[in-house]
């Protein structure tokens, strides 16, 4: 379905550039947020759901500012994210924090918390498959 392919593109984005993320630049709610916001928009702009910026200027008779949408939906993602993630098994939580957004790795985080290398993988397996569930549960429930 449509929502399974946005949520798998989101993935996809977020195992793509997690080397990329930075705490002392955002927090780990905000780096997911932005690139799922931006899958969203990009595949609304394909699918023709949203108009262009300019169409939008010149219907409503006054510029759009696009800082002002911008943060709008950047907080409505944010507690998207931040719902989904507070939802969570705090057990699962901190192990999906430490694998997506601290950079450790599976071997790692088994280390640091004694517990067996499988274990954490399933973990981290089971964090992220409730995170897709949440996700298009939210992309469900939303107006098209």
């Amino acid at each position: 379905s449509d929502a399974e392919d946005a949520v798998q593109d989101v993935f996809i984005e977020i195992w793509r550039s997690c080397a990329r993320f930075d705490p002392g630049i955002a927090s780990e709610t905000t780096f997911i947020s932005t690139i799922a916001r931006r899958r969203f928009i990009d595949r609304l702009r394909q699918s023709g759901r949203i108009p262009a910026m300019d169409s939008l200027d010149d219907e409503e008779g006054a510029p759009v500012d696009p800082g002002v949408a911008a943060t709008v939906e950047e907080d409505t993602e944010v507690a998207i994210v931040a719902r989904v993630l507070a939802d969570m098994d705090p057990e699962h939580r901190k192990i999906l924090a430490m694998s997506l957004y601290e950079g450790y790795s599976h071997s790692e985080i088994a280390e640091q918390l004694d517990m067996p290398l499988g274990t954490v993988k399933t973990r981290v397996r089971r964090g992220l498959i409730h995170i897709r569930e949440q996700l298009q549960i939210t992309v469900g429930e939303s107006p098209e």
